[in-house]
């Protein structure tokens, strides 16, 4: 599979934006509700997901399509399905989130 350096800078920096996400995932996870700046902080994490979710689906998503072949794009699927199946294993839902604080 040949990829071009502008899909492998927009994949890099999704990575990236990933990394991020989580970051601030578990800042928000350590906060209050009633914290002054939980608000600022969700909207920050809204409006990055949104163009992130927007850039990843206008272009990385299709470069990367046009660029592998069907085997591969499968088993791209496959693993992201895998990897989303243990990571959602290991969320708790909202009720017992709460009752464990």
């Amino acid at each position: 599979m040949t990829i071009s350096s502008d899909t492998k800078e927009i994949a890099l920096e999704a990575f990236e934006e990933h990394r991020q996400f989580l970051l601030l995932l578990r800042t928000l996870d350590e906060l209050t509700a009633n914290n002054d700046s939980c608000m600022a902080k969700m909207h920050v994490l809204s409006e990055d997901l949104t163009h992130h979710i927007l850039e990843e689906e206008s272009c990385l998503l299709p470069q990367l399509s046009a660029s592998a072949s069907m085997a591969t794009l499968k088993m791209l699927g496959s693993t992201y399905q895998e990897m989303m199946d243990s990571a959602m294993s290991n969320i708790l839902p909202v009720d017992d989130h709460i009752r464990v604080r």
